[in-house]
């Protein structure tokens, strides 16, 4: 399997929501964390133990604890002073699973990273196993800390030594039990990991008790290992996966994986569509813009309850799903607008932070967002597009109006040259077709 076959596979999991990531102490890296191999050099140390790649790392953390006299504490004051439960940056890792459309990351990292970097959604973080059973409703984000957390999980409960492994099964029977079940109705993504990393030992012993269940496909990023007896290991590590259905890509840089998760970030939203525009802007051909759209197969035309150019389309549109027999609660999916409660509310300035409030999650599931000439709500919605990485197509209509502004923006511009090629001379000239808009949609999905 390749990185592309792999970003596709994935993307379309999590677009049907069957996708889950599995984050490792990799991503939480260049934030400035230490690795755990670094953690436990100085501890290791005072027992006489020069620390190797290839050692055991649990049995190692159960060497320290045994020389304490069973006494966990050290070990515990060691990773908190090492910044664990201090303000640590964001990486480029977090601002792409930030973008993804997915509902529960498993993390095996004790770190607070993911819940800095989901902060502003709505989260339900679970750390033991009374939280588990927690229902979460769709617009949750779940965080599953099977490993316990720094900052708030008592020391016994923190997964370390070798102990805690052999016991884990036991001691969290309903971690245990939902693992099992993702497993089984969920593809993963393990990214973070290296080989042989501890940390995921027991993730793959339930993933080969599974293995015979038909459980989905499961999938690994590895950077490929350059010392010539691990490179070695790892080959065989990877094949060994393979019985146990994860299929591991292995890449030459770190470069290649935050390609992969930008665009796994995108392509995870499936084909969906988010156009907005002025509320008084009456589009006079917007059927046929309309028409163009609904004839693209499988295209979703999210629906954000605004007047203007959006309704239009949206109607149009609507009319000619139903008009060609084609499944309408498939092609439309609702989010609310404050806006829409009273007209008088469209061009009021205080509600600006509430509508990026409740268009943040819209935008979060769109691929393709197309502008037409709009005010201020217009923008505000442009600039959480821009932040949540969409494909973004200006349609201006008039010299001055808001999207001929953003076909001069540098970004936005290289991104139409590349995947819609001569897109932005038709803009210019103010005369994007529906048939262009059409084709240029289909190019940015691929079809």
């Amino acid at each position: 399997m390749n990185i592309k076959i792999l970003i596709d596979d994935f993307a379309y999991s999590l677009s049907q929501d069957a996708g889950v990531i599995f984050v490792g102490s990799g991503i939480s890296a260049p934030s400035g964390l230490p690795t755990w191999s670094d953690l436990l050099k100085p501890l290791a140390g005072s027992l006489g133990i020069d620390l190797k790649p290839y050692d055991d790392l649990p049995t190692i953390t159960q060497f320290v604890i045994n020389a304490n006299g069973n006494n966990r504490g050290p070990l515990i004051h060691a990773i908190k002073k090492e910044r664990l439960i201090k303000n640590l940056p964001l990486n480029l890792y977090h601002e792409s699973l930030q973008k993804t459309k997915i509902k529960t990351i498993w993390t095996t990292n004790f770190d607070t990273l993911l819940e800095d970097t989901f902060r502003g959604f709505i989260q339900d973080v679970k750390t033991h196993d009374d939280a588990i059973s927690r229902s979460v409703s769709s617009h949750q984000i779940e965080i599953i800390k099977v490993h316990g957390c720094i900052a708030t999980s008592p020391h016994k409960d923190l997964v370390v030594s070798l102990e805690d492994y052999e016991d884990f099964f036991i001691n969290r029977p309903a971690t245990a039990e939902r693992l099992r079940s993702d497993l089984l109705r969920n593809s993963f993504l393990f990214i973070g990991y290296s080989y042989g990393d501890p940390n995921i030992r027991n993730i793959i012993v339930e993933a080969r008790r599974l293995a015979n269940q038909a459980t989905r496909q499961h999938y690994m990023i590895q950077k490929t290992e350059k010392d010539p007896e691990l490179s070695i290991r790892q080959q065989n590590w990877v094949l060994d996966l393979r019985r146990v259905g994860i299929s591991c890509v292995l890449i030459n840089d770190y470069d290649e994986l935050d390609f992969a998760l930008r665009t796994i970030a995108l392509k995870s939203r499936g084909k969906t569509l988010f156009v907005t525009g002025g509320h008084e802007l009456d589009l006079s051909n917007a059927a046929d813009f309309e028409r163009a759209l609904a004839a693209i197969p499988d295209l979703i035309l999210l629906d954000g309850q605004s007047e203007g150019v959006s309704r239009s389309i949206i109607s149009s549109f609507t009319e000619e799903c139903l008009r060609t027999r084609q499944d309408v609660r498939s092609r439309i999916r609702l989010f609310p607008n404050p806006y829409a409660i009273k007209s008088e509310f469209n061009n009021d300035p205080r509600l600006l932070p509430e509508l990026k409030k409740w268009r943040t999650p819209l935008l979060r599931e769109t691929q393709i967002m197309v502008i037409f000439p709009g005010s201020m709500g217009t923008e505000a919605e442009f600039e959480i597009a821009r932040n949540m990485g969409c494909d973004i197509i200006p349609v201006p209509l008039a010299e001055g109006d808001f999207p001929s502004e953003l076909i001069k923006d540098d970004h936005i511009k290289k991104n139409l040259d590349t995947k819609i090629p001569g897109y932005i001379e038709s803009a210019r000239d103010f005369k994007v077709t529906p048939e262009i808009f059409k084709r240029s949609i289909m190019e940015i999905l691929g079809q």
